[in-house]
């Protein structure tokens, strides 16, 4: 066939844009493609999809296109949303899961040192 020499993958522009792949066709499949492109190219893409369905080359029940992906607030910058942790009024906070541990353990020698008025710890310096 006729037509301009085609480009080396190595010098090809578009390398600097895409990874480079293996591909290619055989040449029933390109002539068919050259033959119906010019019909195709000025279509919408609903045009294209009641064509090729006509033609029984798609199911009449597929989507015509894909719907779009929602964006989710809060993540405009490609980090998920913080978690936001409320304290209830009036909640009272323990340590009674610590119960039974060596954390446990010194946390009630330190209360009990503090019941005697005896000074506990640094001050929280």
């Amino acid at each position: 066939g006729g037509g301009p020499a085609p480009v080396p993958a190595a010098h090809s522009s578009a390398m600097a844009f895409c990874r480079a792949r293996r591909h290619g066709c055989t040449t029933d499949v390109r002539d068919m493609y050259l033959a119906t492109k010019d019909a195709v190219n000025g279509l919408t893409g609903a045009e294209l999809h009641r064509k090729l369905v006509e033609l029984n080359l798609l199911p009449s029940n597929l989507e015509v296109e894909r719907k779009r992906l929602k964006r989710q607030a809060g993540t405009e910058d490609g980090k998920p949303k913080k978690r936001r942790y409320y304290t209830r009024k009036n909640q009272k906070i323990t340590n009674l899961h610590l119960e039974g541990t060596a954390i446990g353990a010194t946390l009630a020698r330190a209360a009990e040192r503090q019941s005697q008025g005896k000074s506990v710890g640094d001050g929280g310096m």
